[in-house]
């Protein structure tokens, strides 16, 4: 990948002002706003996941087999859970009516 460490570099620096402006209108603006945190978060780890599995990659190595396969099952367990979860959980996702 050409210029790596720049891309990475401005990547981070977006990522930074964005959870920097949403922790400071949450903090001290005090704005409310319906956003899924937990969902956001769940977005970025799956991301992270299948990215992993997903990119290609030019210089292989012996551990990043092992690595993939962990990526693998980790999200297919993490998605079944979830699954699961809205399923047999009924209780938590109650709709509200008004």
């Amino acid at each position: 990948m050409e210029f790596a460490i720049i891309q990475l570099l401005v990547f981070l620096l977006l990522a930074a002002v964005d959870v920097g402006t949403a922790v400071y209108d949450r903090y001290w603006r005090h704005a409310t706003q319906n956003i899924g945190y937990v969902a956001h978060l769940a977005g970025a780890v799956a991301g992270l996941l299948v990215g992993i599995g997903v990119l290609r990659n030019l210089e292989k190595r012996k551990w990043e087999k092992r690595l993939w396969w962990a990526a693998v099952v980790i999200y297919f367990s993490l998605m079944i859970a979830g699954i699961l979860a809205n399923i047999f959980w009924t209780d938590r996702f109650l709709a509200t009516t008004p």
